[in-house]
């Protein structure tokens, strides 16, 4: 029901300096030379790699609002003085969108997202001085005196990495698993962002031709799903979506954690709608949650509380700085809502109701995925335990 996430390290588990960063050889498998500075590897298909990047037109073009939002919420997210979008070329790494940073490139052989395009994960490195691979790159050494770096790869359309989003900081530094896991989450953004400029032009393209040509229909049909997902809402309600419920919640978190205030958190499930969904269909129960969704999102919420689709069949609201009072109070408006629209369960002749699961969430420990999975769990036993039921749980 509720969207999961690849961990890197431990869940729930501070980072520190993994043994296959520090200890072992370079896993982008440059050649390794005791107290020198290696230089990235080339990629196995560089030439391919290079023609990706070259086909998304992007390099060298201006800034654009939509990639400088993602870098500044990384930096945000991290509280990084730098926060960059990088683009590695043959001979340079190239930055179409960076904060707390006045270069615009560097040289790729001293580059770290150099090495970062090449993992499969997100590649961190807590400690530059300690680190044999990096303690004496220009960029440790000099400025912009880089002691920790957290990069994620971007991907072209074909699955080449081209660049990355990433972070960078003055000092040495631990940081959590779900802040890596925000990470890999704005570099999948960042690389629907630059995807999505050739999918729209072939889009164009097949919608021309689709009217003569049943196999271009099927294409356009294709890719026009793929654009869907490129957003941040929802196709169908145009609320959003459970990658933005993931990066709001992420960013949302650590400011409450940091002014030591709480956190809460509702999923709304229509009771009784799986067993319409069983008897009468999906659709039919897509029906019902698309009359009832209105409600539940025109509910005052505060200046910083937000409704999320997580699924075609659940909403999500998270409400910062909420206690568990002030959470059952919004749930309770969520039921009275819905009791209001005098709506009915189709073949049941019974009025159409929800129960709620509560998360609040007042301790360091809580992570975006923990709280998730508890919230999925809590809400289930508020459906099984009987119509217009509320769960609460503190954590």
């Amino acid at each position: 029901m509720l969207p999961e996430a690849n961990y890197v390290g431990n869940p729930g588990k501070t980072l520190t300096p993994p043994d296959r960063f520090l200890n072992s050889a370079c896993p982008c498998r440059c050649s390794r030379q005791e107290s020198h500075m290696q230089t990235p590897a080339l990629h196995s298909d560089e030439p391919i790699r290079l023609d990706a990047l070259r086909d998304l037109r992007i390099l060298d073009t201006p800034t654009e609002e939509r990639f400088d939002r993602i870098a500044r919420l990384a930096q945000f997210i991290f509280g990084t003085p730098m926060a960059l979008i990088t683009l590695v070329d043959e001979k340079r790494q190239w930055f179409k969108a960076r904060v707390g940073l006045d270069l615009t490139e560097s040289n790729r052989e001293i580059s770290f997202c150099g090495h970062a395009i090449l993992q499969n994960q997100t590649f961190f490195i807590p400690d530059t001085a300690v680190d044999q691979r990096f303690n004496d790159n220009p960029l440790v050494t000099g400025n912009p005196h880089i002691r920790m770096y957290a990069g994620h790869p971007i991907h072209a359309a074909n699955g080449m990495p081209v660049g990355t989003v990433c972070v960078l900081d003055t000092v040495p530094r631990s940081v959590e698993p779900g802040m890596l896991s925000a990470l890999a989450d704005l570099a999948a953004i960042a690389e629907s962002e630059m995807n999505g400029i050739q999918l729209q032009q072939l889009a164009r393209t097949l919608n021309d031709e689709k009217a003569s040509l049943e196999s271009k229909h099927a294409q356009a049909t294709k890719l026009n799903q793929i654009l869907e997902k490129l957003t941040l809402l929802d196709p169908t309600s145009h609320i959003p979506n459970p990658l933005y419920l993931r990066i709001y919640l992420s960013q949302e978190l650590i400011r409450c954690r940091q002014q030591r205030k709480p956190l809460s958190l509702l999923c709304i499930e229509i009771d009784g709608l799986i067993e319409l969904r069983r008897l009468r269909g999906d659709e039919v129960a897509r029906e019902i949650v698309r009359r009832t969704t209105p409600a539940i999102t025109d509910i005052p919420k505060w200046p910083r509380g937000m409704t999320f689709q997580v699924d075609p069949f659940h909403l999500a609201i998270v409400l910062p700085e909420k206690d568990s009072d002030g959470a059952l109070t919004v749930a309770r408006e969520c039921q009275s809502r819905l009791r209001a629209l005098k709506l009915v369960m189709p073949g049941r002749g019974e009025a159409v109701t929800c129960s709620i699961g509560q998360i609040t969430a007042s301790s360091s420990g809580a992570t975006v995925d923990s709280l998730l999975l508890q919230l999925e769990s809590t809400t289930k036993i508020a459906q099984e335990s009987g119509p217009e039921r509320i769960r609460q749980l503190s954590v």
